[in-house]
């Protein structure tokens, strides 16, 4: 039995013939890490109190990046090559060098916004006490 859908300004029946697309989960799966680690982040901002979102993001963000980076190392060892998503991403080289520095320069952003420094140094304190050292070696902390 057909599926069949309803015109309403007809006032018909038409046959609906749906065919479902062919979607290659493996190589986009560092695109749909990245989209359901933002959906769940939306939904910490909603759900969890306000002292607990801010290790509960970044805890979540690290999750989602590494998966997107290790899937990427996957489809690169793969050696997987193809025009993904109905013919709407190719997946070469190039894409996927791209893909691997996003995803690691996000990592090192990541580190800058939650605010982890060695030593405990923050901020300008870092870039101060670089300075006074001379710009060189090692800065304690003050």
């Amino acid at each position: 039995m057909n599926p069949v859908l309803l015109i309403p300004a007809l006032g018909c029946l038409a046959p609906l013939d749906v065919v479902a697309p062919h979607i290659e989960y493996g190589p986009l799966m560092p695109v749909f890490a990245l989209m359901a680690g933002a959906c769940l982040a939306v939904l910490v901002e909603a759900f969890v109190p306000r002292s607990g979102r801010r290790p509960t993001q970044i805890i979540l963000t690290v999750a989602a990046l590494a998966v997107a980076i290790a899937s990427t190392l996957t489809t690169i060892a793969k050696g997987t090559r193809i025009v993904a998503g109905q013919g709407t991403l190719a997946l070469d080289g190039p894409t996927l060098a791209t893909w691997m520095v996003l995803l690691v320069t996000s990592l090192g952003a990541l580190r800058r916004a939650s605010g982890w420094y060695p030593d405990g140094l923050r901020g300008e304190r870092l870039v101060g006490a670089w300075i006074s050292a001379g710009g060189q070696g090692r800065a304690g902390a003050s």
